[in-house]
């Protein structure tokens, strides 16, 4: 919102996405292809299911035969010693097939399951809160400026095209500030919003613009704390993140570079958020986890804060302070290769449609916005 991104050109990106599919039988990205990761200046966000979820019907109800007083007793005792608390599922759900026509640049794929009642294979899930810890304070852009200005370029590039981005989106993103400038009280404004079809995306005239904003060569990161407090918008089809890719994607290509899904938002499930680790041999390795609101509530609500905590040893993400997900060296699988040792940077975009996502209904309002408060690395 894989949370997953300065345009060269639309060639280099298609390129790019052809390479990667030659490395990858179909791998985010929100949550994580290469198309996504590429670009026009580098960048994956994590690719996911795009599986329609089958429907399922509750079963009824019925009621049991009435039982003896000896058996009544018998069972008390049983259900005593036997008592167990069920287990909860972390999987990751996938959202109805969207119905533009299937583009012709590869895609990614990602590790998703089939439907949201299915387990992940590794969920390092849910554990206590991170203790807060004495950092300092590496680099922070808590965009100021006037409002209706852009983003410091000393800090990020903006990338542009319509091509799909690995994973079917719809929208173009462009450079400038139509879609992405400082709102004068110290926030960044992703803004998603319908175009005049004057441009040409993958499917046809463009339906939509946003943006993606990447630090690919001018901010990094190798370990320490990644943080950003982020507002999603709200509306299915949706589908923002904050996430990393490794700052040698252009040399090494996807996904030898690694992808760091610290945020994904997919509008279609408001009380939800995921984070994601992929790298070569595990892009679809169920490296993943969800951070899940009470039912009713919603991510688009208000502000919160994602973050991941990296060290030599491992990977931890977390909501708000709440850990939804930890992945260890060991946790990749024996003979794969940990890429998380090399610098990184990081990516902020608003993706519309897609193959997670699938296309918005009529009811999704535009423009939609994401507001980014600060983003921080920490030592």
């Amino acid at each position: 919102m894989t949370k997953r991104r300065t345009a060269t050109t639309a060639a280099l990106a298609v390129a790019l996405s052809a390479a990667l599919s030659a490395t990858m039988s179909g791998a985010p990205s929100a949550a994580s292809t290469a198309a996504r990761s590429v670009g026009s200046t580098t960048s994956a966000s994590s690719a996911l299911a795009s599986a329609r979820p089958a429907a399922t019907t509750k079963p009824a109800p019925t009621k049991a035969a009435p039982k003896t007083a000896a058996a009544k007793t018998a069972a008390a005792k049983k259900t005593a010693s036997t008592k167990s608390t069920p287990k909860k599922s972390t999987a990751k759900k996938t959202a109805p097939k969207k119905t533009t026509p299937k583009k012709t640049t590869p895609t990614k794929t990602t590790p998703t399951t089939a439907t949201r009642a299915v387990a992940t294979t590794v969920a390092r899930a849910k554990g206590p809160k991170v203790k807060p810890a004495k950092r300092t304070v590496v680099w922070r852009d808590d965009f100021t400026g006037p409002a209706g200005s852009g983003v410091d370029a000393r800090y990020w590039n903006q990338q542009e095209g319509g091509y799909g981005w690995g994973n079917e989106e719809l929208q173009y993103y462009t450079t400038g500030t139509d879609n992405a400038a400082l709102d004068g009280a110290g926030r960044l404004v992703i803004s998603a919003k319908p175009d005049d079809g004057l441009r040409d995306c993958w499917y046809g005239p463009c339906t939509y613009t946003s943006a993606r904003l990447t630090t690919e060569g001018k901010v990094t990161a190798t370990s320490g704390r990644v943080e950003a407090r982020i507002k999603v918008p709200h509306g299915a089809g949706l589908w923002p993140a904050f996430w990393m890719l490794g700052d040698n994607i252009r040399t090494a290509g996807y996904p030898q570079c690694g992808e760091l899904d610290i945020m994904e938002f997919v509008g279609s499930w408001p009380d939800e958020v995921w984070s994601s680790v992929h790298g070569p041999g595990y892009v679809r390795a169920g490296l993943t986890g969800a951070a899940r609101l009470a039912p009713g509530r919603s991510y688009a609500e208000d502000f919160h804060v994602y973050a991941m905590d990296w060290t030599p040893d491992g990977l931890e993400f977390s909501v708000d302070g709440q850990v939804n997900l930890r992945v260890a060296r060991a946790d990749i699988g024996a003979g794969n290769e940990w890429v998380f040792d090399k610098p990184m940077h990081l990516v902020l975009n608003l993706a519309v449609g897609g193959s997670w996502p699938g296309t918005p209904p009529p009811e999704t309002t535009f423009p939609a916005q994401l507001l980014v408060d600060y983003v921080a690395l920490y030592r």
